[in-house]
């Protein structure tokens, strides 16, 4: 369990530190900008645009690519969470099952060490470790530092095999530049 904490705590770096580095969007093609002007709907939630929540270019802060119009509501629930204490980003880890099984290990081989950090300004703290529990054996979530490891079986109402077709269709779609609702694509 040292291992998967160490090699957690890493990726969990790794991933703040490129998310950190925010790229601004490239500019948009002459069509682009004509979709934009006709497009009356947010991509992410389907709702209309207002004065209070106008049109906003939703756009990848790694690579800068633009990814679709979202109402400005939707775009800031988009952004990545950064920690209170720290700058570094929120990394969800979804894990089957935690709360019944593979929290326990979590919980039982946890050392305060781990989330120990430096402050700016020098000074040894510890980050802050919270839990959510279902019951006195069953925890919903647990959060170390900046890593919030999430039941998937708490919050996704369908079947682990179902989440990964979805995630398939997701990113094969995003990868070929396809709507999601090719659903045709997907049949054997």
């Amino acid at each position: 369990m040292a291992n998967f904490f160490c090699h957690v705590f890493a990726e969990a770096k790794a991933i703040s530190g490129i998310l950190s580095h925010d790229v601004p969007m490239v500019p948009l093609t002459a069509s682009k900008t004509t979709d934009c002007a006709h497009t009356s709907t947010c991509a992410n939630c389907g709702g209309g645009f207002s004065q209070t929540n106008p049109k906003t270019c939703h756009h990848n802060h790694v690579t800068g690519r633009y990814l679709y119009l979202a109402s400005c509501n939707c775009n800031q629930a988009l952004k990545p969470c950064k920690c209170r204490v720290s700058s570094a980003f929120l990394v969800p880890i979804v894990c089957h099952n935690l709360s019944s099984y593979d929290g326990h290990f979590v919980l039982q081989f946890f050392r305060k060490e781990y989330s120990e950090y430096m402050t700016k300004t020098g000074k040894m703290v510890y980050a802050y470790v919270g839990v959510i529990p279902l019951n006195g054996e069953q925890n919903m979530m647990l959060r170390i530092s900046n890593i919030v490891f999430v039941d998937s079986c708490k919050f996704h109402v369908t079947s682990l095999d179902n989440l990964v077709k979805e995630m398939r269709k997701h990113v094969m779609g995003a990868v070929l530049g396809l709507s999601c609702r090719c659903d045709w694509l997907w049949q054997r």
